[in-house]
């Protein structure tokens, strides 16, 4: 449908709402006449834009929006320049900037993103005055665009509720409220939230995955970082402010060891070997007063007491080392998860990069220990095996098992694995090998290590990425049949070899007369495809043999070309 240039009024008139539909996959270009929906009173409307499909304003007028619901919503002029000013709700599902000026988008009612915020041309701000963005759609979300420029001004507040979650795919930077009610906010590196911002919500169903960078300034302030993973919510925040000017501190949540990054001195002391929070700074350096809060969860391996004096938060820089800072009180770690503060007067700087600031969770006792298995080494390495993972604990507490997700989906488990099965309590160190042979070179695969408890929580120690470099040898001898058969001219015969060695493949007639050799050669270990052209051997139509010999291996299979 098109409105053309020079057409004025509704197209489809103002009266029988609800009456006209566009449906998936179905376009209205407009290029005249303000209001599409045929009646100045929302939400009344003759049309009604369904899902899938797309309202295009090709003209340099604003268009409808106050009360009114769209689908898809493209601009495509490139002389728009326009400013909405609204009360009430602005709705749609994709808004995408392809062909513009400039569009400012200022809805005190709110402004309701279904599906991708889209900027390829142009500069789109939102909330130059009280604006708050909603992204609730149902299915996965995302900022994204080619080119342009996105703002979000100092009066628009972001909050995402949509369980399939939110992506960026470009750099946003946030000036007001970002509020996580539900949903994954994947970063990707491409969220700031300015000195102005501030953080709430936040949940097991909604928290930020990859990187966060806050501004700080000169004023005294705590910032949140929304972090969380394996369904668990695990934020920190840090109160810390710059000397002059503003600095830039980038973090986010590491699924590792904290003893790989620095060494924790004087044992019993501890950190935990299973996350940690990294940070860098640009700009100039901050001086941290406090962590006002850092997460344990249940599955982070926390002692159970009423009053837990043992626990700590750990702080360090490249190559300090951990150092143990005291709970500003102790706390009952009977239930969890349960959200920890440091002491005031820290006295922790965070340099400029590539200094790094690291924060974990922290012990002084082996009977409060940040996890239950102590985990010395986690490796993966492509093999004539397959890929063989390989770990090693210096100590293990109330282990019962380990279990292998190959790719986020669970692969074996010490339920079903007896090479899984965890020692229990024991001081002694202990060697675990596991080998994947379901591979093929070129593959590339994260094995992701996990821990079960006695008591059934769940401890997820760390992540290999493999790439497989080295053909899976056969555990057998094997001929397959030609394929295709029947043949002419050509056909593929495959066979696997368990072991190196001489290899013969021949081809004989139906009178036991060899008519050619395929194969006749020292072939290592694996699996092999020889073609044969029958055409080139000057062969009649007819049965054939097929033979592979490997020492004491001898099969014969039956093929037939036809011409």
């Amino acid at each position: 449908m098109i409105a053309a240039t020079g057409f004025t009024g509704s197209a489809f008139g103002t009266t029988n709402l609800n009456s006209i539909i566009f449906q998936n996959g179905s376009t209205y270009r407009s290029q005249a006449g303000a209001n599409p929906f045929g009646t100045t009173s929302p939400p009344n409307s003759v049309v009604i834009f369904q899902s899938g499909s797309t309202y295009r304003h090709e003209q340099n007028s604003l268009p409808a929006t106050s009360g009114r619901t769209y689908a898809n919503f493209v601009i495509d002029n490139t002389l728009f320049n326009q400013t909405i000013s609204i009360s009430n709700p602005f709705t749609v599902d994709s808004l995408v900037m392809e062909n513009a000026t400039s569009l400012t988008i200022n809805a005190s009612g709110g402004l309701n993103i279904r599906g991708n915020l889209v900027v390829n041309t142009g500069t789109l701000t939102i909330g130059t005055s009280a604006t708050p963005v909603t992204f609730n759609g149902t299915s996965p979300q995302a900022i994204r665009g080619s080119g342009g420029t996105l703002t979000f001004g100092a009066n628009a507040s972001v909050t995402l509720n949509n369980s399939s979650g939110l992506t960026l795919l470009r750099s946003i930077t946030l000036q007001n409220a970002l509020t996580l009610t539900n949903g994954l906010l994947t970063t990707n590196g491409n969220l700031t939230l300015a000195a102005s911002a501030s953080v709430a919500g936040g949940n097991d169903n909604s928290y930020v995955v990859g990187s966060l960078s806050h501004i700080f300034n000169t004023t005294l302030t705590t910032r949140v970082y929304p972090f969380g993973s394996s369904g668990r919510y695990r934020p920190i925040s840090i109160r810390g402010n710059t000397s002059s000017g503003t600095a830039t501190m980038s973090g986010a949540l590491f699924e590792q060891d904290a003893n790989l990054r620095e060494a924790i001195t004087d044992p019993p002391n501890r950190v935990s070997q299973l996350r940690y929070y990294g940070f860098q700074v640009t700009g100039t350096s901050i001086a941290i007063d406090q962590v006002p809060l850092l997460r344990a969860n249940d599955d982070d391996g926390v002692g159970s007491f009423l009053s837990n004096t043992s626990l700590r938060v750990a702080t360090a820089r490249t190559g300090t080392g951990w150092t143990l800072r005291n709970l500003s009180s102790p706390p009952n770690t009977t239930t969890l998860p349960i959200d920890l503060s440091s002491e005031t007067g820290l006295a922790f700087t965070a340099n400029v990069a590539p200094d790094s600031a690291l924060f974990a969770l922290g012990s002084t006792s082996n009977t409060d220990n940040p996890l239950p298995v102590e985990l010395l080494a986690y490796t993966g390495e492509s093999t004539f095996e397959g890929a063989v993972l390989q770990w090693q604990t210096a100590s293990e507490v109330d282990n019962l098992g380990f279990a292998i997700l190959k790719d986020g989906v669970e692969l074996a488990s010490f339920s079903d694995t007896p090479s899984l099965r965890g020692r229990g309590t024991t001081s002694e160190e202990t060697r675990y090998r596991f080998v994947d042979s379901k591979v093929k070179v070129g593959d590339v695969h994260q094995y992701q290590l996990r821990q079960t408890d006695l008591n059934g929580t769940v401890h997820d120690l760390g992540t290999v990425t493999l790439t497989i470099t080295t053909a899976v040898a056969p555990r057998e001898y094997s001929l397959s049949q030609n394929y295709p058969n029947p043949f002419n001219p050509t056909t593929v015969i495959t066979y696997s070899l368990k072991e190196s060695g001489d290899v013969k493949l021949e081809l004989f007639d139906v009178l036991g007369r060899k008519v050619a050799s395929l194969v006749s050669a020292r072939q290592e270990a694996g699996s092999y495809t020889q073609s044969f052209n029958a055409a080139r051997h000057g062969l009649s139509s007819g049965v054939y043999f097929y033979r592979l010999q490997s020492g004491r291996f001898v099969a014969t299979k039956k093929m037939l070309l036809v011409k």
